[in-house]
């Protein structure tokens, strides 16, 4: 398959408009990554969670079904929605191997106690002591399988709230800041969110879409697509910020893990 730009462009796209239509129907979207990559890349205990890209669409075939040859390309995806068990393989994978196998020893015990999910409260305070937000964790397991697949690019698919800054970003941020989120903002709308990233370029593209409130909550129209686009030539000081920026370029510094989060 062609990895060229414009492909991955129309890949991003297509998924996009997926995602409107899983919107449409089911009136919200679950949080999910598509990692592309080649079926040699992909270790054995992700295989399950790999589709077949082919002609541009992604269809319903396992990576290691007979028919992919090792060099075929390849779609993992990657349930963004992680449990407390989740959580903690991503962090423990980034701690020194010493405290890693200290919270495993807790796990343990939580079990020997008969304590039906130890890692639950376990994650909760290894999470407060690192100063980890949810999101940070999500963050950090979309490296963990960048790395662990190899992987040629990426797509991560969400709702998100926005509001247009207007010049006052500050303000915007403030608010963020204050309050957790822009849910309330008196200029918040909501969108669909891609973000695909590859070696040396990332797009966010972003739908505004509509509800009918306050009465059924349904989808009914969606804005025109707002794309920003940024290559190795953009300048330092214009670059996007945040968790989930440059996570592609992060993974590819960082040394291959032995151990990965379980896919969904």
């Amino acid at each position: 398959m062609d990895y060229g730009i414009e492909t991955l462009k129309k890949w991003q796209d297509g998924l996009m408009e997926m995602a409107k239509k899983i919107l449409r129907q089911d009136g919200e979207l679950r949080p999910v990554a598509f990692i592309l990559t080649e079926r040699m890349n992909i270790d054995e205990d992700l295989q399950q969670s790999a589709l077949l890209l082919k002609d541009g669409d992604v269809l319903s075939n396992l990576a290691n079904a007979d028919e992919v040859k090792p060099s075929d390309t390849v779609v993992l995806l990657v349930d963004l929605n992680i449990g407390p068990e989740q959580a903690l393989e991503v962090i423990k994978s980034k701690m020194p191997p010493e405290m890693a196998k200290f919270v495993s020893s807790l796990e343990a015990d939580g079990h020997r106690f008969g304590i039906t999910s130890p890692a639950t409260s376990i994650a909760k305070i290894v999470m407060q002591k690192l100063d980890l937000h949810e999101k940070d964790v999500v963050a950090m397991a979309i490296q963990l399988m960048l790395k662990k697949t190899d992987a040629i690019a990426y797509v991560k698919i969400d709702e998100s709230w926005q509001v247009s800054a207007k010049g006052n970003a500050e303000e915007v941020e403030k608010y963020r800041q204050e309050h957790g989120t822009l849910e309330n903002h008196p200029d918040v709308v909501e969108s669909v969110l891609t973000f695909m990233e590859t070696e040396g370029l990332s797009r966010m593209v972003t739908v505004e879409f509509k509800r009918n409130r306050p009465k059924t909550g349904r989808i009914i129209g969606f804005g025109e697509p707002m794309e920003i686009v940024e290559t190795a030539e953009t300048d330092p000081a214009h670059k996007s910020s945040g968790r989930f920026t440059h996570l592609f370029e992060k993974a590819k510094a960082q040394p291959k893990p032995v151990a990965s989060p379980n896919a969904n």
